[in-house]
């Protein structure tokens, strides 16, 4: 590397012509929206945060509807069902000239027109099912719903008319894909009905489904000694009515014929696509949640698909029938196969709907986790919005929650904007408004920051410019966001907007009113350093000499950048170089530094022989001692942990390397230090807990009394997994003595598996009842339900190691519930 490029900061040729600007001529430099354009040159009035947003997405306005009399409706409802024209025509004309008279009468309409409404669904159901025609099936659904009719009968005979077709086989490969759709979106028109979102949301798809939780706790409630006779004579039957905790049982078992057939036909691989496994993913998973509880065989599907309360023609029923009977089998084994691929498109195990999403902290959990997997637009992000939205209209806890957590819509705004939501965004800032929230200055970087990742950098001109116009006070964050997303982009236009934020600050301060702009940092200047040093190397260095002139100086994060940077040069840059520039501008390298060195030197030797990977340890702590960087305790646990995870855990030889330099350097070995070593020496097949005991009496650690909880609870680990059961027990009893007790759930895992595969079930029961006792001392407030439902406890309570008296009190009706739906069937 050319030392110029370390140590000298040149002039920047393209920063010295820039003319200091007045402080509204920025918005002049750059281009944006077509629309957005012309209405921010007709502005002349400051807006409100939503104005601005809604001049970048605009939405078309409402029409209002027409109106007809009361007893009109009716007649024209009586005369429409009697009609012998197509179900399609039917409703077209239901949709154009009565449902917007009734949607101006509210929820309550009148008992002779709600009459009319459901004998015409019916009727128009029965002409579709007689027929065997499914087009149309979904419309007549969403109707329904429109029109506040939730009768489940009338849809599951559509349901098993749609099934039917499938499994007759008569349709075109295409037909059959849009037939499994509109199957899937009926169930999600189902999934809506009786909540507040129905009428909102008839016509958009997605599933609103309680959790599983939710679900196995009805489960487990609706099993009492004092339930209706008829849910008592058919448990599995009842049970399946849970999935749909918004109708009664009574009411949910008329679609359960459907459900079943449903099943069979998604998992059947001869009928259905992996796209449709995919679509139907979260009802798959609340009814693997419900089948998981008992069995199901000939007689409950004669029973469950009983022609005399069903009203779907006989000989196709039985048909229906003898395809469940068969298909079932392989059906469930897909349902419950647990690396299935519809599985992965599930938010999580428990998936989602709006009981998934009653806390904004594990919302922000499911957000991240899809967001982590998700490429472009991401369908369980898209349906985990839709819950949130639906969860903001029915709980209002959860409302209340995000109004305390404007960080969360933030976060949503980033996502949505991120993955190209479009008009997704603006819910979320309809929603922002419904919460008595208003968006900040961190709202609109955030939507920066996720148009910058999919590159839709007219959007951010577009806003900037509107911000601007609007008067409101930017700060640094949104300069940043801005001159880094635009480097990406344009690296000129990035370059004069670092200028222009200069200029500007300095035309404040000469008007006695630095309050006015925000002054430029190297924080700002790294961002554009950053996006220009893998684009433009001599633009990179100019503006660092530029900002230098400007009295803004480099600093670590600067040098981190450029040392990252260097390793990809090919050949790489002179590392020592920088690091000796580094000291001599009296900068420290921090421990990013170190990691950036430690990854980049080590990173692509994991399967190399010994002799290369002692060289690059060996090489990493050259460069930190040429850095002037004193490795210490932390420093070498993190080369420990780099080394052993190399292939086969690294050399044994790189190892000492690392052990070597530290007794060089007269660092004392640390218990986190042997807890890496142990753990290395456990991994092997089979376990060598000689290399345990060696390791411990080497560095000092033979007795409990030396070293720390992590240590030995890692130790008793290793001998439960090792085969030496009573030498973990005996170190789990010191400990307990010593009042350390363990309380790492995986290692308890560990202990008690052992015991349990040793028969030792005494010694079982009561490593369980100290652990027990520990816990119950801690335990403050409502209690933690992710610590109960670790493996340890299941394992426990299925051995039956515990009494649910022994468990506190906050979490033992939860128990209760679990274990209860469990031994269900």
């Amino acid at each position: 590397m050319n030392a110029s490029r370390t140590t000298c900061w040149r002039c920047a040729s393209q920063l010295c012509s820039a003319q200091a600007r007045g402080p509204g001529s920025g918005a002049a430099l750059f281009s944006s929206l077509g629309s957005t354009a012309a209405a921010t040159a007709a502005a002349s009035q400051p807006e409100s945060a939503i104005d601005i947003f809604n001049d970048v997405v605009n939405r078309a306005p409402e029409v209002p509807p027409s109106s007809l009399a009361e007893q009109e409706i009716v007649l024209k409802l009586k005369a429409l069902a009697e009609k012998s024209s197509d179900p399609l025509e039917k409703m077209e004309i239901l949709e154009t000239e009565i449902l917007p008279s009734l949607n101006g009468q509210g929820h309550n309409l009148p008992t002779n027109i709600n009459t009319a409404i459901s004998k015409f669904l019916d009727q128009t159901c029965d002409a579709m099912t007689r027929s065997g025609g499914a087009e149309g099936s979904l419309k007549l659904s969403e109707l329904g719903t429109k029109l506040d009719n939730f009768d489940l009968s009338w849809r599951n005979r559509l349901i098993l008319n749609l099934c039917h077709k499938l499994v007759r086989r008569v349709s075109s490969r295409g037909d059959t894909k849009l037939h499994l759709t509109e199957l899937i979106n009926l169930w999600q028109c189902i999934s809506h009905m009786k909540r507040m979102s129905a009428r909102k949301h008839a016509s958009t798809y997605w599933f609103t489904l309680p959790t599983a939780d939710d679900i196995l706790r009805d489960v487990g409630t609706r099993y009492q000694a004092n339930a209706p006779p008829d849910t008592q004579s058919s448990p599995m039957l009842r049970a399946l009515t849970s999935i749909f905790l918004q109708f009664t049982p009574q009411e949910a078992q008329a679609v359960i014929p459907g459900l079943l057939v449903t099943l069979a036909v998604i998992l059947d691989p001869q009928i259905s696509t992996q796209g449709a496994q995919n679509l139907a993913a979260p009802l798959l998973d609340r009814a693997a949640t419900v089948l998981r509880q008992g069995t199901l065989d000939d007689a409950f599907f004669s029973v469950a698909l009983n022609g005399e309360h069903i009203q779907f023609p006989e000989s196709r029923l039985r048909e229906l029938e003898a395809y469940v009977t068969k298909q079932w089998p392989s059906a469930m084994s897909l349902l419950h196969q647990k690396d299935a691929l519809w599985r992965e498109k599930l938010v999580t195990a428990s998936g989602s709907g709006p009981g998934a999403v009653n806390s904004v902290e594990r919302v922000l959990s499911l957000l991240r986790q899809a967001f982590a997997k998700a490429k472009q637009t991401s369908p369980a992000i898209l349906s985990l919005w839709n819950d949130v939205k639906a969860s903001a209209e029915e709980n209002q806890a959860f409302a209340k929650e995000m109004q305390h957590s404007p960080d969360f819509l933030d976060e949503w705004i980033f996502v949505l904007c991120a993955i190209r939501g479009g008009t997704k965004v603006q819910e979320a800032l309809d929603l922002m408004q419904r919460v008595h929230l208003r968006p900040t200055m961190r709202t609109y970087t955030n939507m920066m920051h996720g148009w910058k990742i999919c590159k839709e950098i007219d959007k951010i001109e577009a806003l900037w410019a509107k911000l601007v116009k609007s008067g409101i006070k930017l700060d640094a964050f949104i300069w940043t966001e801005r001159i880094s997303s635009l480097i990406e982009a344009e690296p000129q236009a990035g370059i004069q907007a670092l200028a222009e934020m200069q200029a500007l600050w300095k035309a404040a301060v000469a008007r006695n009113a630095p309050h006015m702009a925000v002054q430029p940092s190297i924080e700002v200047v790294n961002a554009a350093f950053k996006g220009l040093i893998t684009l433009d190397r001599k633009a990179a260095f100019d503006v660092i000499e530029w900002a230098g002139r400007e009295q803004i100086k480099p600093n670590v994060r600067t040098y981190n950048i450029l040392i990252q940077q260097s390793f990809r040069n090919d050949p790489p840059d002179d590392i020592q170089g920088i690091l000796k520039a580094m000291e001599q501008q009296g900068i420290q390298p921090d421990e990013a530094t170190f990691t950036i060195l430690l990854e980049e030197v080590l990173g692509g030797i994991s399967g190399e022989a010994a002799p290369k990977q002692v060289a690059a340890v060996q090489g990493a702590f050259e460069q930190m001692a040429a850095a002037g960087f004193r490795p210490n305790p932390m420093t070498y646990a993190k080369m420990l942990y780099a080394v052993t995870d190399f292939a086969s855990g690294g050399a044994d030889e790189a190892i000492a390397a690392v052990l070597g330099h530290m007794r060089e350097n007269r660092v004392a070995i640390t218990p986190e230090i042997v807890t890496i070593l142990i753990e290395r020496a456990i991994r092997t097949d089979p376990k060598d807990l000689d290399a345990v005991r060696r390791i411990l009496q080497e560095h000092g650690f033979a007795r409990i009394g030396h070293g720390d909880q992590t240590l030995w609870e890692r130790v008793m680990s290793a001998h439960a997994v090792a085969g030496d059961t009573a030498g973990a027990l005996a170190i789990f009893d010191d400990l307990a003595l010593l009042d350390r007790p363990v309380t790492s759930l995986p290692c308890l895992r560990n202990l008690l598996g052992a015991l349990i595969a040793s028969a030792r079930m005494d010694d079982a029961s009561r490593v369980v009842q100290t652990v027990l006792q520990h816990k119950i001392k801690k335990i403050e407030g409502p209690g933690d339900t992710r610590y109960w439902k670790h493996a340890f406890w299941f394992m426990a309570r299925e051995h039956a190691l515990f009494r649910l008296d022994d468990v506190p009190l906050q979490v033992r009706s939860w128990m209760e519930q679990r274990g209860s739906a469990r031994m269900l069937g």
